[in-house]
């Protein structure tokens, strides 16, 4: 599967710039004025030191993650847009926490190289780049097809055009070694032509095995080599660069039948699948099922994963706290970023956008701005930005802050302080022949 991205107006395909990176754990940043890019970025609260009103939250206009703590200039949050739920689904509805969005799918002619291109398609794919491109966050736009589209990107860069963007979604390890006949991908061909990898890393388990319950999208396993963590160590070692992998996060569950509902472990048996369409369901389907039936919602910290039970019916899947981990993963390994299967499967969008929230606190226009975990406290995240306001303050001037410059400014003040003095003297009318003679006298008296 490839990806091209879209331009807006004649659907051609053209690279944009300048796109937000992820926040994985809380940083504050001081600034002297206030950051108005986060105002229509990110959900964030602001306290005034010149108001006397309370802590003020300020709506959000777009919600998703912060800036990480070492920025990577393009930094990756994508999704894909299933076009058939384009009527419940539009591009408006989509909010602009994503900065690269793929059109999923058309099918390619490998015969006659030419997209299968239907009444639907040409109408939702230019629906699809128009609405997002023109939002106050445009993201880039990709169409995915089949095929091998290279020499169209030569052509293109060629011809005077921006160059294309070319993506691929790949199998979770550079080896089908799962399979049953083993292949592998031509890695040196991939790092040498492909922007960048979309990594599927989900489906590792299902309806195919429903002997044992056990997580699809699990970020480590100890047993066996059936994980995120080392699909994409295994890419990298085939020596594909980190900066070019995307890591696949999936926003549905797959579902297993208990065979003991005593029994609900991972890895605890089973005899078939369980709710859902043939043991799939969509991360909004499990948050109404956990609710109607009570059911426990367990995270396991061993594998980075969720899980939720009730009766017989089990559902391994990724919650809000799995999801941050494998972020985190991902910013710890250099990864270009992350997207998500699919938009509309998430539960009012919390999977894709409850991640962190800003808080700045302004003092005379001296702004400290502290990127926090989403459950962190109000008051207490402006107590600590108010501290760091203090500190920073202590030290703003460097002569405070270094030991040796402060002696050398004292110095420089000495010196200003007898340049005056001098300057009084021969104001009064004293020769300066005569002040030399002084200063002989005072220097050879000291010395006896």
């Amino acid at each position: 599967m490839l990806a091209l991205n879209l331009h807006s107006s004649e659907l051609k395909i053209m690279a944009r710039c300048g796109v937000l990176v992820p926040l994985l754990w809380s940083m504050i940043f001081i600034v002297h004025a206030f950051p108005t890019f986060l105002a229509s970025t990110y959900s964030y609260n602001t306290l005034d030191d010149e108001s006397n009103s309370d802590y003020i939250w300020s709506p959000l206009l777009a919600t998703g993650p912060a800036p990480a703590p070492t920025p990577l200039s393009g930094a990756i949050k994508g999704g894909y847009w299933p076009s058939w739920k384009a009527e419940a689904l539009p591009p408006s509805t989509i909010p602009t926490c994503f900065s690269h969005l793929f059109y999923a799918f058309l099918g390619l002619d490998m015969s006659s190289y030419q997209l299968g291109v239907t009444q639907h398609d040409d109408q939702w794919m230019k629906s699809f780049t128009d609405t997002l491109h023109a939002k106050q966050l445009p993201a880039k736009t990709f169409l995915s097809i089949g095929g091998e589209w290279y020499n169209a990107i030569e052509y293109e860069s060629l011809s005077g055009q921006p160059r294309l963007l070319l993506a691929a979604g790949v199998y979770f390890a550079p080896s089908f070694f799962l399979s049953d006949v083993y292949r592998e991908y031509p890695t040196d061909a991939i790092s040498k032509y492909v922007d960048f990898l979309n990594v599927m890393c989900f489906d590792y388990h299902g309806k195919w095995n429903t002997s044992v319950t056990a997580e699809h999208a699990l970020l480590y396993d100890k047993s066996t080599n059936i994980s995120t963590s080392y699909g994409i160590s295994s890419w990298i070692e085939a020596g594909v660069p980190a900066e070019k992998l995307v890591m696949g996060l999936p926003l549905y569950g797959r579902t297993w039948q208990l065979l003991d509902p005593e029994v609900h472990g991972i890895g605890a048996p089973a005899v078939g699948v369980g709710p859902g369409e043939d043991g799939f369901m969509p991360y909004i389907d499990i948050i109404d099922f956990n609710s109607a039936n009570a059911a426990p919602e367990v995270y396991d910290d061993g594998t980075v994963s969720t899980y939720s039970y009730s009766g017989t019916s089990w559902i391994g899947y990724d919650g809000v706290k799995s999801i941050r981990e494998k972020v985190k993963f991902a910013n710890d390994q250099g990864l270009a970023g992350y997207f998500i299967w699919s938009l509309g499967y998430d539960n009012n969008w919390n999977l894709s956008t409850e991640e962190y929230k800003v808080h700045s606190y302004n003092r005379n226009g001296l702004c400290a701005v502290g990127f926090m975990d989403d459950p962190y406290p109000v008051r207490s995240a402006f107590s600590v930005l108010n501290q760091v306001l203090d500190e920073y303050q202590k030290n703003l001037d460097p002569a405070e802050a270094d030991k040796l410059l402060k002696i050398q400014r004292e110095l420089d003040e000495t010196k200003i302080i007898l340049h005056k003095t001098i300057d009084s003297v021969l104001a009064r009318g004293e020769k300066l022949d005569s002040l030399v003679e002084k200063s002989s006298d005072l220097s050879a008296a000291s010395q006896v």
